[in-house]
């Protein structure tokens, strides 16, 4: 029981530990709000995009197996599935239109961008950072076209509506065409397919790597930097619903039906546990604040799911370790 004790705590406590030392940093007046605000863009525009792009254009595509294809598929499947529900069901219980979008969104759209890889690493070495990154393909593409869909079919103002979901839809797809994470996993795509990423000049190389080396420490240090107490305030009980939702039922529900369906375990169901159960991405409550949803609701999930997310990844971890599926 040690062994798998110490699995989990290895795997999951740095990467929270890293994200504490940025809340107290920012506490201390040691990080200002500028500086995180640059980091953020840092992070989002230059080194994670330099991660993502290591982590594919090294990828000998050759060896990506059926059940690599069958885990990116289920992934993106069930996240559209699962909005579709929601859609239904939630509207039942919440009537403000501006609460409807912003829970749907919290509950679907994981932070994946920001610490998946590094979990997956954590937890199952540079092959699961492989996976993950391959699996993060597919499915930041497929939370942003949910996200602006949700938010527009839920969005609360009446006047010049056609028009308005009109230019928002395209403002966004072009967003989604321009987003620096796909840009570099689709430039990534033919070193990994055709088997050329060694052919890269070892200055444009070593330059990467530096890039991505840097960037799960900066993000991990803003994520922490970026955290207020504070905002935890009102809302607190459809804040908590969505928690619950995306950080316990929707991993143990997704994890069971991977294992007992489909024959996942090991780093594929670690995967799983990870795109299902990481805390809300925090670029929710950026969307939710410019298409008129409830940007506090919004924020609030991402706050509390990134706090209760730090034992429930651990707890699943330790229990997959303990049964011996991971």
């Amino acid at each position: 029981m040690l062994n798998d004790f110490l699995y989990a705590f290895n795997g999951v406590m740095p990467i929270f530990a890293v994200a504490l030392v940025g809340y107290i940093l920012k506490q201390k007046d040691f990080l200002t709000d500028e500086f995180v605000k640059v980091a953020d863009k840092l992070v989002f525009r230059v080194m994670l995009p330099c991660l993502l792009f290591t982590k594919v254009a090294y990828t000998d595509m050759s060896t990506v197996t059926d059940k690599d294809l069958a885990l990116m598929a289920f992934c993106v499947v069930a996240a559209v599935v699962l909005t579709l529900i929601l859609s239904i069901v939630v509207p039942l219980f919440v009537k403000d239109k501006a609460k409807v979008g912003a829970f749907i969104q919290g509950v679907f759209r994981s932070n994946v961008a920001f610490l998946g890889v590094p979990f997956a690493i954590n937890l199952f070495g540079e092959a699961g950072g492989m996976l993950a990154s391959m699996v993060l393909a597919v499915v930041v593409p497929v939370y942003n076209v949910l996200a602006v869909t949700v938010l527009c079919v839920f969005n609360p103002e009446k006047d010049n509506e056609k028009t308005t979901l009109s230019k928002r839809i395209g403002n966004i797809l072009l967003g989604i065409v321009k987003n620096p994470l796909i840009i570099s996993i689709v430039l990534a795509l033919p070193f990994g397919i055709f088997g050329i990423g060694s052919y890269l000049p070892d200055f444009v190389e070593g330059t990467v790597d530096y890039f991505a080396k840097a960037s799960t420490t900066l993000a991990l240090v803003t994520i922490g930097a970026s955290f207020k107490m504070s905002e935890l305030r009102g809302r607190i009980g459809l804040a908590l619903a969505a928690t619950v939702i995306k950080t316990v039922i929707l991993p143990a529900s997704f994890m069971t039906l991977t294992h007992f369906a489909f024959g996942f375990s090991g780093v594929h169901l670690g995967i799983i546990m990870i795109v299902f159960g990481t805390p809300t991405a925090i670029s929710s409550y950026i969307m939710a604040k410019n298409m008129h949803a409830d940007a506090s609701l919004a924020n609030q999930i991402v706050l509390l799911s990134t706090l209760c997310s730090m034992f429930t990844i651990f707890f699943f971890s330790f229990i997959l370790r303990r049964i011996g599926l991971v």
